[in-house]
């Protein structure tokens, strides 16, 4: 599947139906550390991480919304580059760039 849908703006906040706004924070972000998705109040389905070949290199499953955003481990070795955070709920799916140094 191609990658759509995302922003050029790193900071730009964007909103998905049934979430409130949400951005990535840190961007940019250095491989092994862990991000948020500021902004979103509820428990996403499901979060993907995808290469600038559209591949998911890895993917979250429901994971924890502590209320003050969702926090993901970045694992394995990542190599330095632009990527994509694909953020799936409630039928609704937004992606926005995240570079990893």
């Amino acid at each position: 599947r191609p990658v759509a849908d995302h922003s050029t703006d790193q900071n730009q906040m964007t909103t998905l139906s049934g979430a409130d706004q949400w951005m990535v924070q840190p961007n940019p972000a250095t491989a092994g550390a862990t991000i948020t998705l500021q902004g979103i109040t509820q428990q996403p389905d499901q979060v993907q991480l995808i290469d600038l070949t559209g591949r998911t290199v890895q993917t979250w499953m429901q994971p924890n919304n502590s209320g003050n955003g969702t926090m993901l481990a970045l694992k394995g070795k990542l190599v330095p580059g632009t990527y994509f955070i694909r953020v799936l709920h409630e039928g609704a799916q937004k992606t926005t760039p995240v570079i990893i140094h």
